[in-house]
C-alpha cells in the first residue's frame, strides 16, 4: 500500500515537474523579440515525459510537447507522431506542413512559438555543420572514441541525437590544450 501511495506521489510530482518545465518568463529579456528556450530545459521535459507518459515518442519530441502545452493541445502530440513529425521538423514554413488536428488559430500559434524553441540541434540534424559549446546536452552520454588527433588536441567519438536517435561521428577539440600547446610553441621560438 505504501508503494501504490509513493508510486501515486510520484506521478503527480512529475505532473507538477513539468508543469513548471513549460511555464515561461519574460524576466531578463530586455529586447522585444522573445528569448530561445534552454536546451537544458528541453532535456529536463524529455526526462520527465519518460516517467510521466512512458512512450518513448511523446519523449523524442520536448519542443513540440512545449508548444502544444503553451498552445493548450497536448491532445494533439498523436497527431504528430501519426505523420512522422519530430522536433527536427521544426521550423514549420506554414499551416499545411502542419497536422490538420490544429485549427487554424492553433496553428497560428504554434508556428509564433516554433522560434523559441529552435536550437542548434535542429541545424544538425538538417545536415550542416555546426559549432556547438556544450554538446552532451544534445547527444546521449555513452560514446565510443573513433580517432583521436595526432597531438591529441581532437577526439572524434560517435554520438546518438537525443532528438532523434540519428547516429553521428562528432569531432571534439580540446581548445585549452591546443592553445597552450600553440602559446608554448610561440613562446619557445627564437628572438
Amino acid at each position: 500500500m505504501d508503494y501504490v501511495r509513493s508510486f501515486a506521489s510520484q506521478i503527480v510530482e512529475d505532473s507538477r515537474r513539468l508543469e513548471v518545465l513549460c511555464r515561461v518568463t519574460e524576466a531578463g529579456t530586455s529586447t522585444n523579440k522573445p528569448s530561445v528556450i534552454p536546451e537544458s530545459t528541453f532535456d529536463a521535459i524529455s526526462k520527465a515525459l519518460e516517467t510521466e507518459v512512458q512512450r518513448k515518442e511523446w519523449t523524442a519530441r520536448p519542443r513540440t510537447y512545449f508548444i502544444l502545452w503553451q498552445i493548450r493541445r497536448i491532445d494533439a502530440m498523436e497527431a504528430f507522431i501519426g505523420q512522422g513529425l519530430n522536433d527536427t521538423s521544426l521550423p514549420y514554413k506554414g499551416r499545411s506542413s502542419l497536422p490538420a488536428a490544429l485549427n487554424i488559430g492553433e496553428a497560428n500559434q504554434f508556428l509564433q512559438w516554433q522560434d523559441r524553441v529552435v536550437s542548434d540541434i535542429i541545424h544538425l540534424e538538417q545536415g550542416k555543420h555546426v559549432r556547438i559549446n556544450d554538446g552532451d546536452t544534445l547527444f546521449e552520454v555513452a560514446r565510443k572514441k573513433l580517432g583521436v588527433g595526432s597531438q591529441g588536441e581532437t577526439v572524434v567519438d560517435k554520438v546518438i541525437s537525443k532528438a532523434t536517435g540519428k547516429v553521428y561521428a562528432r569531432k571534439r577539440i580540446n581548445r585549452k590544450r591546443r592553445w597552450n600547446h600553440d602559446k608554448t610553441h610561440t613562446e619557445s621560438r627564437p628572438g
